[in-house]
């Protein structure tokens, strides 16, 4: 499709009432879209296929949370801090532009027009590597090419835009502030424990959300491609981290023979082994291209998705997103893209391994101190074999009652004692306690003990039981105890793997 035929396209979907920009009479406002009663049906019975695919095959626990997200949630998940594009301001005209698209855009005209073939394979590799680079380098590669915005004008220096919508909840002095959701995943998080105990308290299991997204951003374009409100089909699931091998409905995918683009290749120098690889999914786990089973079911039930409802397998491919580029929730993510003509290569799905990141960020938050090891969100799971263990375990009241405000940092010093040190601990405190006499004293004496040694003796038992922890804080005999403890269960956060769809996508 070229670009007249798509602007073509374009004009029929709106005349046929299939979508049209919202509030057209006013003039419209640029990124958002009301759907006709055809669009209506078209993304009633895309849904449906989806919750057939997804929700009903594998038996997920599907949601609808509030679009309305308090502030205090999106700080723990890094989205007020985090969730920012760079924007460049016409100098003159004051126009504004996300500065990675428009970069990108300007690089691919001058590579279409340039005749020489080595410039124009660095236009299309600067194009390539602008998502995902620091200010500085976005400067950098201004400079180089003297970029100026359409109508010649000086821009200023790219400038950080957070993308969310925000607003207040409720009246007056008594109001929160909040922001329209950026992602529909936030709910699912801050609902973990009611949707385990829905699923009678075990793991794995996956939750799943439609709903529409918000992100205010800076140049919305093509079409429906990029818009600042859009509908997100979700989903999340959630595992032991130690068992993420461990997907026995792997075996229904791992002969998928599917398109990969991992990071390490499309790093490479030579633009012409800068292409994807196909491979099956059992290879790709083997290979250690994808990190995990799971990961890799999802990548592909995505592609018979994407399959069924009619994408061409041959223009489709998953690209691995590169360090620079990664989300700050991330530890692998890959998108599902589909080429197009006039757009090339379109992402429409995000398959993101989060690890841990969200459900530890909401037990920091919402727990006192933030004690996430304290949080319901914390779980644990029986170990296969007993572990014995010496530790060093701090008298909570007494070293509260010295150190207050450094007590749990010193607490948890103590808890972390290497083993070799504490069996060393434990020879020289039996033979500090052989001062007492025949006798160790009770508890509740200790002190008096102590101090009824003589000064010689007193200095040797101190040097004897004395520990420093946290660089100079001395913990002396009575704040301590030296236990033998058998650990049957071993603690973690859920690791969180997501998988979400724009339904609003041109794709």
């Amino acid at each position: 499709m070229t670009k007249d035929t798509r602007a073509t396209a374009e004009d029929l979907e709106v005349s046929g009432f299939f979508w049209v920009p919202s509030f057209e009479i006013y003039g419209s406002v640029a990124g958002i879209y009301d759907l006709g009663p055809t669009g209506c049906a078209i993304e009633r019975n895309f849904l449906q296929k989806w919750r057939d695919h997804f929700v009903l095959e594998d038996d997920m626990l599907e949601v609808r949370c509030s679009a309305l997200t308090p502030r205090p949630v999106l700080d723990a998940s890094g989205h007020t801090e985090k969730f920012n594009d760079l924007m460049l301001t016409d100098m003159t005209t004051k126009a504004l532009y996300r500065a990675d698209q428009y970069i990108a855009a300007y690089l691919k005209e001058r590579a279409e027009k340039e005749t020489d073939h080595d410039k124009k394979k660095q236009y299309e590799k600067d194009a390539e590597d602008v998502d995902g680079m620091t200010k500085e380098q976005m400067m950098a590669l201004m400079a180089k090419y003297n970029i100026k915005s359409p109508e010649g004008n000086e821009f200023s220096e790219p400038a950080p835009f957070n993308l969310m919508f925000n607003t207040r909840v409720g009246p007056g002095a008594r109001s929160i502030e909040a922001f329209l959701r950026p992602e529909t995943a936030q709910g699912i998080f801050v609902n973990f424990t009611r949707l385990l105990n829905a699923n009678r308290g075990s793991l794995p299991f996956a939750a799943a959300q439609v709903g529409a997204g918000y992100r205010n951003e800076i140049s919305p374009r093509n079409g429906l491609v990029r818009c600042r409100e859009f509908q997100m089909a979700e989903i999340e699931h959630f595992a032991d981290p130690e068992q993420l091998n461990n997907f026995p409905k792997f075996e229904t995918v791992k002969n998928l023979k599917v398109k990969l683009f991992p990071a390490s290749i499309q790093e490479l120098e030579d633009e012409e082994k800068r292409i994807p690889i196909e491979i099956t999914l059992e290879d790709a786990i083997a290979q250690h291209v994808v990190s995990h089973k799971t990961l890799g079911y999802y990548i592909g039930r995505v592609y018979l998705f994407l399959c069924e409802i009619g994408i061409q397998p041959d223009t489709i491919r998953f690209r691995m997103h590169r360090k620079n580029e990664m989300a700050h929730y991330a530890r692998e993510c890959w998108d599902a893209e589909i080429y197009t003509k006039t757009l090339g290569w379109l992402e429409c799905v995000g398959i993101a391994d989060r690890q841990s990141w969200d459900l530890s960020r909401h037990a920091k938050y919402t727990t006192k101190k933030g004690d996430a090891e304290s949080s319901p969100l914390y779980l644990s799971a029986p170990l296969d074999t007993p572990i014995h263990q010496t530790k060093v375990e701090g008298e909570k009241s007494a070293i509260g009652k010295i150190f207050r405000k450094d007590a749990k940092e010193i607490m948890d010093a103590l808890a972390t004692i290497p083993a070799d040190q504490v069996e060393a601990l434990r020879v020289k405190v039996a033979e500090a306690e052989k001062l007492f006499g025949a006798e160790k004293p009770a508890k509740k004496n200790i002190a008096k003990a102590i101090a009824a040694l003589s000064a010689e003796d007193k200095k040797k038992f101190e040097e004897l039981t004395n520990i420093t922890v946290c660089g100079d804080k001395t913990v002396t005999y009575e704040m301590y105890n030296i236990n033998d403890t058998v650990v049957t269960t071993r603690k973690f956060f859920p690791n969180a793997l997501s998988s979400h769809r724009s339904v609003s996508a041109e794709s």
